[in-house]
């Protein structure tokens, strides 16, 4: 209610774990309307644990302070991808001009990987100059990833006032071709929280097509799941 991480540092009965806690309250704190809460939020920008890094981020980029500026532009160079680019777009929040060097070095790692384009390119429209963004942007509207093509064509939609649209870029002739999911194809999950079995959608043949290729490859095989999405 205060919009504080305080009653959040005592609550759980010592059976949820701290980075849990944490950023649960950090989350309540982004979404609070007290002016100040925020703050509250800047020290945990340097924690440990990423989730912690990330939901932190997201309090500060809600509501910014101006002491959050030089945690955040340390956070650019995080080991953990995801981490680095949420900092991109909240040093856009902030109007941080000196992040732009790190940032730039983000965007050129935006062909290798993918994920990164969507903050990198919000905090390239922030900070960067119109012509100077421009020329980073464009070339990622030939990527072959689909989403850095849509990024870049919204990205420099806002900047020209004009719609820009990406062009078609094919698949790579060596793109390996999913074979179509059998209906009724179920995938169960093995984890340390316990087993849950899900069943494949067959209207998104795409994607859950390359999830049961990578589960019979073996490739979930002692995997972190590092982020849950709603």
């Amino acid at each position: 209610q205060r919009g504080e991480v305080d009653e959040v540092l005592r609550c759980g009965g010592e059976r949820v774990v701290e980075a849990r806690r944490l950023a649960l309250g950090l989350n309540e704190v982004a979404r609070s309307t007290s002016p100040t809460g925020a703050a509250s939020a800047v020290r945990y920008l340097s924690h440990p644990e990423a989730r912690v890094r990330l939901a932190a981020l997201a309090a500060v980029a809600a509501r910014p302070v101006p002491q959050a500026v030089g945690p955040v532009r340390a956070l650019l160079a995080d080991a953990d991808a995801v981490v680095a680019a949420s900092a991109a777009s909240t040093a856009g929040v902030l109007q941080d001009a000196q992040a732009l060097p790190a940032v730039r070095a983000l965007a050129e790692r935006v062909p290798r990987e993918p994920d990164l384009a969507e903050p990198v390119a919000a905090a390239l429209v922030a900070l960067a100059g119109k012509d100077d963004a421009q020329a980073l942007l464009r070339p990622w509207l030939t990527h072959p990833h689909a989403n850095v093509r849509r990024v870049a064509a919204a990205s420099l939609s806002t900047l020209t006032g004009q719609p820009v649209r990406a062009p078609h870029v094919p698949l790579p002739e060596d793109t390996p071709r999913l074979e179509p999911v059998a209906p009724g194809t179920t995938l169960t999950f093995r984890t340390l929280k316990g087993d849950f079995t899900v069943a494949v959608d067959l209207e998104t043949p795409g994607t859950s097509g390359n999830l049961v290729r990578l589960a019979r490859r073996g490739y979930f095989q002692g995997l972190t799941f590092h982020r849950v999405v709603p």
